[in-house]
């Protein structure tokens, strides 16, 4: 009877030994899972806090850089005389110079146009030859600069391209006579953060500011936005973006054809002279190496659990 007790209570502790010690690896491998979660989401989280910050400060760092440009150029002697008199060869002889040195110095620096105040063009800088086309009414940068005659800056797509805006109207003895605009290709604010953060990144634009030129070129088009460009990768993502992830700010994505892990946001926002959104930036940031690092401690996990299978087992046979 005694016996019976004995091996009654021996076996009531095995089992108890045995909840303790799964219980005991359940939580080692959930802490563990939870401290490499919580490294790759500080990573990532700390990226993203980054970009946007060096995104916005670059933003900033153009706006006072080409508005002291413009008010250089718009200084130099003869310049507003010979805009406001509309002598076109002299007024492209005395800025082309200026333009050319801002270029070199700036190789995302793309358009810059003189407008009449109707908004139609009277001096391309950068396209001499192309000039007196009527405002397109899509440019709602110019018109507004027209109105109210104050510098304006903001994202806008025009007849060619999307670029970021620095719009300054121009005064002649006291009257308004037109404006100066530059372009700056949205570049100007990711490469540095491309090269930096290992991202790689594609535009997409708001469809209903899409100029005619663009609009005739075969992009992908989904809820309102195009993706600028045919990168296949970006490509897959964009439509994943309006499909199987739509109106999720950021997911995950395993490209195949290199083999490589993805973390996607979408929520870069290019925003007009009026805070509308015109346009976004997909970034895709490249995280194969931290998943790597969550497979191997799955690959980790599962031997860990199998020796304690295996443990329990050569107990269990030992002493029941």
């Amino acid at each position: 009877m005694t016996r019976r007790k004995d091996n009654k209570r021996r076996k009531v502790m095995i089992v108890i030994l045995f909840v303790v010690i799964i219980l005991g690896a359940a939580a080692f491998l959930t802490y563990r899972y939870m401290v490499l979660q919580n490294d790759i989401n500080s990573k990532v989280s700390y990226s993203e806090d980054i970009i946007h910050k060096d995104f916005n400060s670059n933003i900033e760092d153009v706006k006072r850089e080409y508005s002291r440009k413009v008010d250089s150029l718009l200084s130099i002697d003869g310049v507003k005389k010979a805009f406001a008199s509309r002598d076109r060869q002299k007024l492209y002889e005395l800025v082309k110079a200026r333009y050319k040195k801002y270029k070199n110095s700036d190789p995302f620096l793309k358009i810059m146009s003189f407008r009449l105040t109707d908004g139609s063009t009277f001096l391309r800088v950068h396209k001499p030859q192309m000039y007196g086309d009527k405002l397109n009414k899509r440019r709602t940068i110019i018109i507004d600069t027209n109105r109210l005659q104050k510098r304006l800056y903001g994202f806008e797509i025009g007849k060619l391209q999307m670029s970021y805006r620095v719009v300054t109207p121009i005064f002649y003895k006291n009257k308004y006579v037109g404006l100066v605009e530059v372009g700056i290709l949205p570049k100007e604010f990711t490469s540095s953060i491309s090269d930096i953060f290992h991202i790689r990144n594609a535009l997409v634009v708001n469809t209903a500011g899409t100029s005619v030129s663009l609009a005739k070129k075969q992009y992908l088009q989904e809820d309102g936005f195009s993706l600028v460009g045919s990168d296949p990768m970006f490509k897959k993502i964009f439509e994943l973006s309006n499909t199987k992830y739509k109106g999720k700010k950021s997911f995950f994505f395993t490209y195949d054809e290199n083999k490589k892990d993805y973390l996607v946001e979408n929520n870069l926002n290019l925003l007009n002279q009026n805070k509308k959104v015109v346009a976004k930036i997909l970034i895709a940031y490249d995280i194969t190496t931290l998943q790597a690092d969550n497979n191997n401690f799955e690959q980790e996990a599962g031997i860990f659990a199998l020796l304690v299978v295996i443990f329990l087992s050569a107990l269990l046979q030992f002493f029941w």
